[in-house]
């Protein structure tokens, strides 16, 4: 804060610039980084695309609670036609996948959306 490079205001970080933040989040470790994860996804609400996409970068392993909550964005972009949206987040929802079946579904999603995404842009 002295050197101007965040300001905090009413519980809020800002950063001076988008290199700044970045610098400070590829400086931290990992168990820092998913630490940080875990109190951004907090302040999202239960069933949005931030709050998944935090708690999945949070996570160690597989996680099958937010894989499923990956996976119900992923729904949600494709009945937006967010189709490479949709095929990133299937994807990362397989990772995080405890079950084969539910992993190799999950991929097969992602495959779909990706081949939809490439329709698309024809």
């Amino acid at each position: 804060e002295n050197a101007g490079l965040v300001e905090m205001r009413d519980g809020i970080v800002r950063f001076r610039h988008p290199t700044v933040r970045s610098a400070i989040y590829h400086a931290a470790g990992a168990v820092e980084r998913r630490r940080a994860h875990a109190a951004v996804a907090a302040t999202f609400p239960d069933s949005s695309a931030e709050r998944a996409g935090h708690l999945a970068a949070a996570a160690i392993g597989i996680d099958e609670a937010v894989a499923a909550q990956l996976e119900t964005v992923a729904w949600r972009a494709v009945g937006r036609s967010g189709f490479a949206t949709a095929s990133n987040t299937f994807e990362r929802a397989a990772r995080l996948s405890e079950f084969d079946d539910t992993r190799a579904r999950r991929l097969i999603e992602a495959a779909k959306a990706a081949a939809e995404q490439a329709v698309a842009a024809e």
